[in-house]
């Protein structure tokens, strides 16, 4: 495993942290450029309780591949040190990306509510309006040409204001800087 990812780090420019940040070289042959790692599983060191901790991600460490990967983790440190972020996940799809935000973002019990746009891509749409709806949360629609709209649909319940800042497939942009001044005024994440 490379260097543990020291978040302390500080890069000069955005650019720089992209190719430098998370991987500094591999341990046995010095190589800098992070290498693409094909295995499935990695040999575990240490006692049954320090194996446990890398499974309950208590400690760092690589357990299987569809979980952690070397290149998977060096990419997202990359992602973290370009946003000065604490860290950052790589997903598969944005569809992925767009479940592990909204469903981190809720309360866990049935009555949270997003006010979406509705000019969305079809699986956005479909997430939001049905699987999501399967799980207790409803989603509002407001215009956005109406920023006004979205705030009216706001309640204590509402986890997020959500968008495509280019909608797909009708072009029509998100109001967004409005939408964050709504948020930010009402306690709520803008996602888009």
């Amino acid at each position: 495993m490379s260097k543990k990812f020291d978040k302390s780090e500080h890069w000069a420019h955005p650019a720089t942290a992209a190719l430098h940040a998370g991987f500094r070289n591999d341990p046995s042959t010095k190589a800098v450029c992070v290498p693409i790692y094909q295995n499935t599983a990695y040999e575990l060191e240490g006692d049954l309780s320090k194996i446990a901790n890398v499974y309950n991600v208590k400690e760092d460490g690589y357990t299987y591949t569809r979980i952690i990967n070397p290149t998977t983790r060096a990419l997202e440190r990359r992602f973290a040190a370009v946003d000065n972020a604490t860290d950052s996940l790589a997903v598969a799809s944005g569809q992925a990306a767009t479940f592990i935000a909204l469903a981190n973002l809720c309360s866990g019990r049935p009555g949270d509510n997003i006010v979406a746009s509705p000019f969305l891509y079809g699986n956005s749409w479909n997430l939001l309006h049905n699987t999501f709806r399967r799980f207790g949360i409803e989603t509002r629609t407001a215009e956005n040409s109406d920023p006004a709209a979205f705030e009216r649909q706001i309640d204590d319940r509402t986890i997020c204001l959500f968008g495509e800042c280019i909608s797909n497939p009708i072009l029509d942009p998100l109001p967004l800087r409005s939408l964050v001044e709504i948020g930010r005024r009402r306690g709520v994440l803008t996602c888009h």
